[in-house]
Order: C-alpha cells, then structure tokens, then sequence
C-alpha cells in the first residue's frame, strides 16, 4: 500500500512539473487569412511547452525542432518525423500567426495570455457587436427613410415627364431600392428618349465609320446629313440602308434613341513611283548607257507635271522643282527602288485613290501602270 501511495505521489508530481513548464493562451479569433481548411475555433486553448520542445493547438500536440525568440517567438512545428508548419507567436502584440503546411497559407489570431483576459475581450467584444448592431440598425432606418422619401419624388418627376429630375433622384437612391424599381424607371426612361433624336459627338461618329466602312466606301463624293431612327433605317443618304441603331446610356440605364450626325465623305489620290535601283545607288550595270555618266550623283527628285502639250509626265530632275518646261507639278515623294522595267529611264507609276469619310479611310484602290518613260 505504501508503494502504491509513492507512485500516485511520484506520478502527480511529475504531471504537475510538466504542467508547470507549459504557457497556456487562448484564441479570441481569426485577424488575417483564411483557416476554412485548418480552422482554430474562438476560446481554443493553445499550450506552448518550451521544457518538453512541444506545443498543442486545441488539443492536437506538436513536437517543435527550432524554438527562437523572446517576446516574438519562432517555432518550427513537426508531427510524426516531419515538417508539419511554422509558427510566430506576439505576446506584446497579442498575437499568433500559425502556418499549417496542407492549409492553404498562414492565418494570424488574437489571442489572450490568460482565462481573465479572455472573459474581459470577449465582454468588450461582445459590446462592440451589440453597438454595431443598433449603429446598422439605425443607418438601416435612415435609408429606408430617405428611400420612402426619394420615391415620390421620383413618382412625381415621372408624372410630370421630368425624365432628367427623376434620374438624379434615382442616382440617390439605394442599391437595392434601385434595383426595386429598375423597371419601372426603364420603361419611362425608354418611352422619353426614343422620339428624343441626339447629335453624336465626334468619337460616336468614328465608331460609327468604323463599323460600317464598307457602306459608305461606296458613297459619292459630298456631305450627308444622316438620321438612324430606332429601328436602325437612316435618313438622307443616297439609298435605303439600314444601320444599327444608336443605344443611349445613363445610370445603369440604356434605350435605342434616334440619333443624328453630318458625314464628309471625299476622295484623294496619292502617287508612288517604282523606278530602277539605279537611282538609289548611283550605279549602273551598263556602260554604254547613256546615264552612265551621272555615276557618283546625288539622287534625283521625283514629280508629276504637265507638258507643253497638256499632258500628265513623269518628270525626274536633279533639283527639287523641274525644268520651266513642265507646269503644273507635284513631287512624288514616295519612291521605290525596285523597278522592274527593262528600260532604266521607265517607271511604274502607282496611283492610290483614297476614299475618306470624316478622316476615316474607308476604301483604298490601287492601280500600277505599264512602263512608261520619265522625262528629264
């Protein structure tokens, strides 16, 4: 009986020792991060146990292989042989920041050093909660009030079709008392802008150009005052199309409206001109040729011009005008030097007609012509 007695005494001595070696905290709840995988409820009791190199988190006990730090303390957790997570605990801060590996990343709770601090947050914070309670119950209240309020002045504007008045009211009102009379404000929103015709603003335009440059590429050269109803048929073009229609937007909200525009439309012609490589390099395969002494000269200036005879030329020149001879006269800047004609003074001449509206270019034709000689 007396060893028995011994060995109870031995056993709860021990136990108590252990105990006394172990820190106990508690979990007041979740600050940063997601625990959905791993969660560590409120009021958990987490026992760090420097002594025995081993902690429990709610119960479940961990083997810690690195223990650094004073106030903030850094422990590398391990369970059955192996790394199981990291740990940083902030007893200034009151705080624990626990990485489980498998959990999704690390979580940070606030926690209470002891039982009393843990019966004093949750009494403040429960406090809080109750404060915030009657804080949202009260704004509740108020938006429910001012809503009533906005809503029959909104009724009112409509009765009195004064669309643009109800919209800012609208604007006022809560999302979900918004939401509540989407509807109705649509169908009066619609009915006012749809006989309502808007001038489009220059970018509307463009985008208008833009989606269908293949219609008006094939519009004559002129100015057209454009109407697009809201069933998408247009007024005052040259034949019956069909667009589609104009879409207003205002506050979430939006309708076909008739809409109006003015459109330029004009044709320009540019010039590019395919010449020998010659007149790039300075050289020449042939000797014999009759330009072979201008080997070494500078490049020549390009133009289109009229003869004494009214004809359009190809005139080249050494200067950046030509000879009096030629009147009428543009430079054709644009020169490439990858001519394919036999002769070295014939060229290609390419004409590029432009069909433009609004800045726009709709349609581009391209057309080379045969050789032909270039004058001097």
């Amino acid at each position: 009986m007396k060893n028995l007695f011994f060995l109870l005494f031995i056993v709860t001595f021990f136990n108590s020792q252990s105990i006394a070696q172990c820190d106990e905290y508690y979990v007041n709840e979740l600050i940063a991060g997601n625990d959905d995988k791993c969660p560590v409820p409120d009021g958990s009791p987490v026992r760090f146990c420097p002594g025995l190199n081993g902690i429990a988190v709610n119960g479940t006990t961990f083997n810690v292989s690195r223990w650094d730090g004073m106030s903030t303390q850094y422990l590398t957790l391990t369970k059955n042989g192996g790394i199981a997570g990291t740990m940083v605990l902030k007893l200034k801060e009151r705080e624990l920041k626990i990485n489980f590996y498998g959990c999704g990343g690390s979580v940070t709770y606030s926690i209470s050093l002891n039982e009393r601090e843990r019966r004093e947050y949750k009494i403040v914070a429960e406090r809080k909660r109750k404060e915030e309670e009657r804080r949202l119950a009260a704004e509740k209240l108020r938006i429910e009030k001012l809503d009533n309020e906005l809503h029959q002045e909104l009724l009112t504007h409509l009765e009195n079709q004064k669309i643009g008045n109800a919209l800012k009211v609208y604007t006022r009102m809560s999302s979900s008392k918004r939401n509540e009379l989407k509807s109705k404000i649509s169908k009066s929103f619609q009915t006012y802008y749809e006989t309502k015709p808007v001038i489009l603003s220059t970018t509307e335009i463009k985008k208008v150009i833009e989606d269908n440059k293949q219609v008006f590429s094939n519009f004559n050269v002129g100015t057209y005052k454009v109407e697009i109803g809201i069933d998408g048929k247009t007024k005052g073009l040259s034949t019956d199309i069909t667009l589609e229609p104009y879409v207003y937007n205002e506050v979430g909200l939006e309708c076909k409206r008739p809409c109006e525009f003015s459109i330029d439309i004009e044709e320009i012609s540019d010039y590019q001109l395919s010449v020998n490589s010659y007149y790039e390099s300075g050289k020449i395969s042939d000797e014999s040729s009759s330009l072979a002494s201008m080997v070494g000269t500078k490049n020549y200036y390009w133009f289109i011009a009229d003869d004494k005879k009214g004809e359009r030329v190809i005139v080249r020149s050494y200067k950046d005008y030509p000879k009096s001879k030629y009147t009428n006269y543009t430079q054709i800047e644009n020169v490439l030097y990858s001519g394919s004609c036999s002769n070295v003074i014939e060229v290609k001449l390419i004409t590029i007609k432009k069909t433009i509206a609004n800045g726009i270019i709709v349609k581009e034709d391209r057309n080379v012509s045969d050789c032909i000689k270039s004058k001097s």
